[in-house]
């Protein structure tokens, strides 16, 4: 369905996840917070962080939670989106929209699409954002539930734009029945701080546990720090404690 939208995400968050270290994160899936978004009534959640903070790999790591316990249930939907300041010129509301479009429909393909595409896939015309914007909300429709994680939201163009629209789906699905779910992350700035100011909020940050446990497992990859961890062990935890007191949530 590469006629939707020239972004290819799903390449995006698979290279992500593959620097995700196992065992890590684990306090966010369990977050009260997080959980209230997920099983209960919580329907947006904010999630910001400093840079290098991870937010990222966070989102990649909810992306596949999600869609993992949800692959097989045709009635719950899971989209995601990566800003990424370096692909602007791409990253249009339609294309992002063209994109989710394309997620949300790999299970199954809804007629609503089949139209879209004779009528503006075929010939390749252009893809007119209203409509394309409606078509989304046509699929939500027809999800009970959906989550939609929007991660670097800072690094979208104009994030006003692309949560304002976000926000209005989520009202107009609301209206039909349904739930859409919106988890954010972001750096803050004056403009997000208040699109979320009535959100719930979890800061995403490096935790010490978590520094640990990549540590090591980078340690155990590398032949000649294994050496050096069964011959000098205190050395090996002297450097994993000097560089999670310097960590500072990175």
């Amino acid at each position: 369905m590469h006629w939707l939208s020239p972004l290819n995400l799903w390449e995006s968050h698979h290279r992500i996840l593959n620097t995700w270290q196992v065992g890590t994160g684990d306090w966010l899936l369990d977050h009260t917070l997080f959980r209230e978004w997920h099983f209960g009534q919580g329907n947006l959640l904010f999630c910001p962080g400093i840079p290098g903070a991870g937010k990222t790999v966070f989102a990649s790591l909810i992306v596949n939670h999600l869609w993992t316990t949800y692959e097989k249930d045709d009635k719950i939907g899971v989209g995601f989106i990566y800003c990424n300041y370096k692909d602007r010129e791409q990253q249009t509301l339609v294309n992002l929209v063209g994109a989710l479009l394309s997620q949300l429909a790999s299970k199954k393909m809804p007629k609503e699409l089949v139209k879209l595409y004779e009528k503006h896939g075929l010939l390749q015309r252009s893809r007119p954002q209203r409509v394309f914007i409606d078509a989304l909300a046509s699929l939500l429709h027809r999800c009970s539930k959906t989550f939609i994680i929007v991660d670097a939201l800072d690094e979208y163009a104009d994030p006003q734009e692309l949560m304002g629209e976000l926000f209005r789906l989520q009202q107009r699905v609301t209206d039909w029945g349904c739930v859409l779910k919106l988890l954010v992350t972001s750096r803050e700035t004056g403009t997000i701080s208040k699109l979320f100011k009535n959100a719930a909020k979890i800061e995403i940050q490096a935790r010490e546990e978590d520094i640990r446990t990549y540590l090591r497992a980078e340690f155990e990859k590398n032949v000649r720090l294994q050496m050096h961890m069964k011959k000098e062990p205190a050395l090996i935890l002297e450097i994993i404690d000097t560089i999670v007191r310097k960590a500072e949530g990175m």
